[in-house]
């Protein structure tokens, strides 16, 4: 079974490194027509139905080798095309805490689709197909993340690295500015921070501000700067924009817009004024209205109406904003789990090795189809620039996995051999064993035969001396 595995990992890895070589060769964008690409389209769509064939039809004894799940566990989900042209400038990705490479990666992957999906999910907007993005990596002393400037989005690798509750809050902060202003949504500081903190981890702004030493009064008496706020990383600033936007969320659903905030950025992305969208969907006649209105009203409600003590992170679409699932930063990236132990979870065999119960050997392989391996659909859709670089990110990650079972199955194979020659040599000292005790000891029963042999002649030679002293005795008479 496992030479079968491997010999079938074994195509599976050329099938790889072949759709890695078509991928290079699509990302040559000055150099090919849409003809070649589309020759190109064709030979990798034949090879991802071939590596679909092998993982189904492998079979050793009736049994299919590989797992049938088709759970997508590496890469990212590419339902469609991020709209962006991203391209990467790693000049400074090893300074600061050397985290830059890893946050590119992580980007390519996951970060940018699941931050460009969530926007578009909760926000209802997206950037113009095309936008150009540049990610960039920094060092700065001052007290941010990241920048969205222009479009670059620079990580600043002294604040931030690649976890989830550092680069992944960053990208999507960031992101969100982007997409809002590629999209015509941007307006006050306030409008434009609230937002992108209400997409991350909001409860965050106004713990840290309550851990520093702030209260609640302090961050209500914020709102009313917010109106003139344009410079400055003013926390409780960030702080009172986040509960404003909040609050902002709830009068809209209160007016009969169930989905909050994405219904006064379409009115206002269409008619390209904020007080009118405002005065729309929440029935606020302005900004100004609006903040003095909250203003009034904002201690009551960041200490009665927003849960800051529970496992919810406070972002749109979460268990404490709009009643969904409790959102948390294990959670908050829904499409992409960024372990591979889903595709590993498949067919599971225990091999008997040994003379106990316990010796035992198991062999778990996963599925390796296009599915699994995230190749599939617009993942694999070369005739797109902005695709082909995931893509070749995603080769890379699975042709990776692939070489990782491949090397667990090498390992299995070889201890298999040394299993069977520690059971050949059980079985020889055994047999030695079994006969000492069951067969005879040639020598030592010639040995024992003899001495019996002596025993019996001296035995009979003095019962002959024994017989013959009577009639010597009656001669000597």
């Amino acid at each position: 079974m496992l030479q079968t595995a491997e010999g079938a990992l074994d195509e599976v890895t050329n099938i790889l490194q072949r759709m890695r070589q078509l991928a290079v060769q699509a990302s040559s964008n000055g150099v090919l027509n849409s003809s070649d690409k589309e020759s190109i389209q064709a030979e990798l769509d034949q090879l991802g139905a071939e590596l679909n064939r092998i993982n189904e039809t492998t079979t050793f004894n009736a049994r299919k080798v590989f797992s049938q799940h088709k759970t997508i566990s590496t890469g990212t989900d590419h339902a469609k095309a991020t709209g962006f042209e991203t391209t990467y400038d790693m000049s400074r990705a090893n300074a600061g805490n050397g985290s830059g490479g890893q946050i590119a990666t992580n980007m390519k992957q996951s970060w940018l689709r699941e931050s460009v999906d969530r926007i578009e999910r909760y926000y209802g907007i997206t950037s113009e197909d095309g936008w150009e993005l540049t990610v960039a990596f920094t060092v700065s002393g001052d007290d941010f993340g990241g920048v969205m400037s222009g479009h670059t989005l620079s990580f600043n690798l002294a604040k931030v690295d690649a976890s989830k509750e550092s680069g992944f809050v960053t990208a999507i902060h960031e992101i969100t500015h982007g997409v809002m202003s590629s999209a015509g949504v941007t307006h006050s500081r306030w409008w434009n921070e609230g937002t992108a903190q209400f997409m991350e981890n909001g409860d965050l702004a106004i713990t840290n501000e309550l851990d520093n030493g702030a209260t609640v009064s302090d961050i209500a008496d914020a709102v009313g700067d917010l109106a003139t706020w344009t410079t400055g990383l003013q926390r409780e600033y960030y702080a009172a924009s986040y509960a404003a936007t909040w609050y902002l969320h709830d009068a809209i659903k209160d007016q009969g817009h169930s989905d909050g905030i994405a219904s006064l950025m379409r009115e206002f992305k269409s008619s390209g004024n904020f007080d009118h969208a405002l005065r729309v969907t929440s029935g606020f006649s302005s900004e100004s209205a609006f903040l003095t209105a909250f203003e009034e009203v904002a201690e009551d409600y960041i200490t009665n109406e927003l849960d800051l003590n529970n496992d919810d992170i406070g972002i749109i679409g979460g268990h404490d904003a709009d009643k969904g699932e409790i959102t948390t930063m294990q959670n908050i990236i829904s499409h992409v789990a960024m372990f591979e132990e889903d595709k590993a979870g498949g067919v599971d065999v225990k091999m008997h090795i040994g003379p106990n119960g316990s010796d035992t050997l198991a062999m778990k392989v996963g599925a390796f189809n296009t599915h699994a391996l995230n190749l599939e659909g617009e993942g694999v859709n070369v005739m797109r620039r902005a695709n082909t670089e995931s893509l070749l990110v995603n080769l890379d990650a699975a042709i990776d996995y692939v070489s990782a079972q491949r090397s667990q199955l090498g390992a299995m194979q070889n201890r298999l051999s040394s299993t069977v020659s520690s059971l050949s040599v059980n079985l020889e000292t055994t047999s030695a064993s079994r006969s000492r005790i069951l067969d005879a000891d040639f020598a030592q029963e010639t040995s024992m035969l003899a001495t019996a042999q002596v025993i019996q002649r001296a035995s009979v030679s003095i019962l002959a001396q024994a017989n013959s002293s009577n009639g010597i005795a009656l001669s000597l008479l």
